[in-house]
């Protein structure tokens, strides 16, 4: 079987994944540190992370899909 190519959006989706849940982490620790605008840090870092979260298993479920 020959190696499926990877399509620009799911390298695309990875790369946005993990610069999402790295700065949605980052802003999360930003709150702990309980620096200006604690609630809105909190709220945007955990929206960051989840979305990060989702677009890296999309990344793998179309990595995996056609093994």
């Amino acid at each position: 079987m020959t190696p499926r190519r990877r399509s620009h959006w799911e390298d695309t989706a990875f790369f946005i994944g993990v610069l999402l849940l790295t700065a949605g982490g980052g802003l999360m620790v930003l709150a702990g540190l309980e620096l200006d605008l604690v609630y809105a840090k909190l709220v945007w870092g955990i929206v960051g992370c989840v979305w990060g979260i989702v677009l890296i298993r999309v990344w793998i479920f179309n990595e995996t899909r056609d093994r």
